[in-house]
């Protein structure tokens, strides 16, 4: 009797670095300072985290969205919660901005 050989596996498909999902936060950064006009002086203003608790808002919104509002620094006029994965973006692209923020608070004289 011939014992069954396993099923070939796959090859694991190669890391895409630039994927849709990459892409799309950083459209969403580039909307955020051309549409919104929320450009680096606007950002760097906000200098206590703001941008980082309004992207913890967007990723509550899209797993808990009983939470989002504690989270959320400005208004609530400001805050547009859409599907889950436009909520992830947005927290992305949120993100995003503080780190740039904090990056160029580094370089100040």
């Amino acid at each position: 009797m011939q014992q069954a050989q396993p099923a070939e596996q796959p090859e694991p498909a190669e890391h895409v670095w630039f994927s849709k999902a990459f892409l799309d936060v950083g459209t969403e950064r580039r909307r955020q300072i051309e549409a919104e006009g929320f450009d680096y002086q606007h950002d760097d203003a906000h200098d206590k985290g703001e941008m980082a608790f309004a992207g913890i808002a967007y990723l509550m919104a899209a797993v808990n969205p009983n939470a989002a509002y504690a989270w959320w620094p400005w208004s609530l006029e400001w805050f547009k919660p859409g599907s889950i994965r436009r909520m992830l973006v947005k927290a992305a692209a949120l993100i995003i901005a503080e780190i740039e923020r904090r990056d160029r608070a580094e370089i100040r004289p």
